[in-house]
């Protein structure tokens, strides 16, 4: 079998829920009208309370503490539910936060609770090493990739919460464009940086772009001031960049300032999505930092708010955009013009925009992925970029052949075409080929490839002159598997007589004799192993070597099977005759 270097393998096993909704018991009921509006919606929604996870209702309690036990729920809420989206409800007092160790000491990160996998699809408890020092970059080594797209509303009562309700519930947008802010951010550099990152942005969105910068190196539409940026947000905007210094109570620059104080003037209708490649600007853990107050002001404000909870590292001039907090803001974006248009998914995407460009990470890009939280609803969609497609397919893992389709956001596609690329994935890259262009609908392939491997897709969409860009990231991806894997069992072996867990003979191989408690064990080139005995499932183990410790009373004669699967669930089983006495 292969050997494959994906981000996740989720081992899906219902299609029940869309959105889980976690939070204090109390706030159960003042969350079912959320509820309804998602579900009227087509966002399949369930809700459970912090003390029916911790009291084991819907799924067995598994945790060392109320974080862990949180983020092992929404595992089983994945596998059992097939949930995508995850909203924690509560400031840090009302719901639980992880705090990772960074170069900058401990900071708060959801990402935790979205990074549930690890790359052969077990549990990633970010504390490898068990000392409860979480998220550690060289001893524990999450990956870092989100298995499911989350936001928190940062409510800290129920005032805040059914205003954060209200918001959702009633958010629209006027038009697709958006409000840039830059800022000069160091003086003794030949770039105004600030500046220079969102004229960069601005190149690669297809929407109209408000600019307001601090000096006139660029052309602007305005000076940043915080009457220019209140007057634009007034007049509806669906999208808010800022490019500054900052602090939890909000962002400042030599000639201007915006603060909490600030949205004061706002009384906006339409509630922007805001992004702030900003310091602190989403300290949600020590006070109510600028990124809580932006959502929880009661006349207007912004129906979601991602940014940095800690220091935001950037590199000084035009490598501003290469890495650090500067790539993750132009990343955001760039997610969006990629196809993604639910608040969630394009904050998780930017992040594994960065991880997908970033091979080998230092410190401070590792603190930049996880320092960056999203404060909002992440099912909140806007409307698609224009001049836009993207690609999808049937399967993300197959044996045999897959369907692959393409969706385009412009609905004027007379003389337009879509093409599709794909390549075969070869440790962090592969040369792309074109597969087909159409030159109308429906834009479907089918595809089934001569070898194995991880292959990735994307579509560009071409109109006149106009050419889509490629995306940073692949639309899709599919793992083609054609070989059954190998499995055996490696204790108990055939023909060993086994007392308290250790050999102490090997007899007839017709014959195992098991006294006491046993751990059984398996190998193979699998991701998961089941054990049974008796055709009865007995536990289910992601993790090489994978084992299960026999230790329920049984007399007489049984079979232990062990069934492993791959990572496109191709199947290898063996089965061992034993005699029994475990008490």
């Amino acid at each position: 079998s292969i050997d494959y270097d994906l981000p996740s393998s989720l081992p899906f096993v219902n299609d029940e829920y869309d959105l889980l909704i976690i939070c204090p018991e109390e706030w159960i009921d003042a969350l079912q009208q959320l509820k309804q509006h998602k579900e009227s919606h087509g966002i399949r929604t369930v809700i459970a309370g912090l003390n029916e996870i911790y009291s084991g209702k819907y799924f067995s309690i598994q945790g060392r503490d109320p974080a862990e036990k949180i983020k092992y729920f929404i595992k089983d809420a994945i596998e059992q539910w097939g949930i995508k989206y995850v909203m924690l409800v509560g400031d840090v007092e009302e719901m639980p936060v992880r705090y990772v160790a960074t170069v900058v000491d401990e900071v708060p990160c959801d990402l935790y609770f979205a990074d549930i996998y690890s790359s052969n699809g077990s549990f990633s408890s970010w504390d490898k090493d068990k000392d409860k020092i979480y998220g550690e970059k060289l001893d524990d080594r999450p990956d870092l990739y989100p298995d499911v797209y989350i936001g928190r509303l940062p409510a800290g009562d129920e005032n805040e919460l059914n205003l954060l309700i209200n918001k959702i519930i009633n958010y629209k947008v006027k038009e697709k464009n958006a409000l840039m802010t830059g800022v000069e951010l160091f003086w003794d550099t030949d770039n105004r940086e600030g500046e220079y990152l969102k004229e960069e942005i601005s190149k690669e969105m297809n929407i109209h772009v408000i600019k307001l910068y601090e000096t006139d190196e660029y052309e602007k539409n305005d000076s940043a001031t915080s009457y220019n940026i209140a007057k634009y947000i007034n007049n509806g905007v669906m999208m808010v960049n800022f490019a500054s210094h900052g602090s939890p109570y909000g962002m400042g620059w030599e000639s201007g300032h915006f603060v909490i104080d600030d949205l004061n003037l706002l009384h906006n209708s339409y509630l922007p999505v805001v992004f702030a490649m900003s310091c602190s600007t989403n300290e949600f853990d020590t006070t109510d930092c600028l990124g809580e107050k932006f959502l929880t002001y009661e006349n207007g404000g912004a129906i979601a708010y991602a940014g940095s909870s800690r220091v935001a590292y950037v590199y000084l001039g035009k490598s501003i955009k290469s890495s650090l907090s500067g790539y993750l803001d132009t990343a955001f974006f760039r997610a969006y013009y990629d196809g993604f248009n639910r608040v969630g998914e394009i904050f998780s995407e930017a992040k594994v925009d960065y991880i997908t460009k970033h091979v080998f990470r230092n410190e401070h890009d590792y603190l930049t992925l996880v320092e960056y939280n999203l404060m909002g609803d992440p099912t909140i969609e806007i409307p698609s970029m224009p001049d836009t497609s993207k690609a999808y397919v049937s399967k993300s893992k197959s044996n045999s052949e897959i369907k692959i389709w393409v969706e385009v956001s412009e609905e004027n596609i007379s003389n337009a075409s879509v093409d599709l690329y794909y390549r075969k994935k070869i440790m962090w890259g592969g040369r792309w080929y074109l597969y087909g262009s159409k030159d109308s609908e429906p834009y479907e392939w089918e595809f089934l490839p001569e070898e194995e491997g991880l292959y990735e897709f994307y579509s560009v969409f071409r109109k006149g002159n106009y050419s889509e860009l490629a995306p940073r990231v692949s639309d899709a991806y599919c793992v083609f598997d054609f070989h059954s894997p190998s499995i055996n069992i490696t204790k108990p072996k055939e023909g060993g007589i086994y007392i308290f867990n250790r050999e102490v003979l090997s007899a007839n191989k017709n014959f195992t004799l098991v006294i006491g408690k046993i751990e059984v064990q398996a190998e193979g080139d699998v991701v998961k192993i089941e054990f049974y005995v008796d055709d009865k499932l007995m536990h289910i183990d992601y993790d090489s070597p994978f084992k299960w410790t026999w230790d329920e009373f049984s007399f007489g004669k049984h079979e232990i099977k062990v069934v492993g699967y791959d990572v496109v669930d191709n199947m290898a089983e063996e089965k061992r005759d034993v005699l029994t006495l475990i008490l």
